[in-house]
């Protein structure tokens, strides 16, 4: 033991989804064709506000259609949301954490699908493996699948209880698409959001 020495250790604070904040105008309303902005702040689980950049946030936007937001990294803790909305109406919007591990923030162009035809189900799976490669072998986890490309769509996951998980999608106009399987998202505080869209201005 070292006499007249005191030894401080940190523990490094992680992003909580639940204390980190949304806001700005884009949350509360939209037009038609114009962008749309809001403001995300990180917050530590002491609830420190973060000072730093790095996190993955993911913005998708459903309602009269299917979207999703851009985010810039302004590497302060801070991250600017921007979207544009070309069809008036209802949207909910989610503002999502991305977490690392498994299959977290992968995208795969036309690589994990089959054929699949316009207008009928068709499905994949997905099998959950940890850190090193080992098989889960139980459910429980949380995936988010998204297809982006002529149109927009979610997969309806469904958890086998058994580290594989059934991903059921309906794509309605044939064209090339892109998949995204997101793996460990959490919403943020009060996502999702509400907004209506109004009918772009005529001139």
């Amino acid at each position: 033991m070292l006499l007249g020495w005191s030894i401080r250790s940190s523990v490094a604070q992680i992003t909580d989804a639940t204390r980190s904040l949304s806001s700005g105008s884009g949350l509360q309303y939209a037009t038609a064709g114009i962008l749309s902005q809001f403001t995300i702040t990180a917050f530590e689980e002491s609830g420190l506000r973060r000072t730093s950049g790095g996190d993955e946030f993911l913005v998708q936007l459903d309602g009269s259609q299917s979207l999703r937001g851009s985010i810039i990294d302004n590497l302060d803790g801070s991250y600017q949301a921007t979207y544009t909305a070309t069809i008036s109406g209802a949207y909910e919007i989610s503002v999502l954490l991305l977490r690392e591990g498994g299959l977290s923030a992968e995208y795969f162009e036309n690589v994990c699908l089959e054929l699949a035809t316009a207008g009928v189900q068709a499905e994949f799976s997905i099998t959950a493996k940890d850190l090193y490669g080992n098989l889960k072998g139980q459910g429980g986890d949380t995936f988010l699948v998204r297809f982006t490309g002529v149109d927009s769509a979610s997969g309806v996951v469904d958890d086998r209880q058994d580290g594989t998980y059934r991903v059921l999608y309906t794509l309605t106009q044939s064209g090339t698409y892109s998949c995204a399987v997101v793996f460990g998202a959490f919403g943020i505080s009060a996502s999702p959001f509400r907004i209506t869209t109004q009918p772009a201005r005529r001139n």
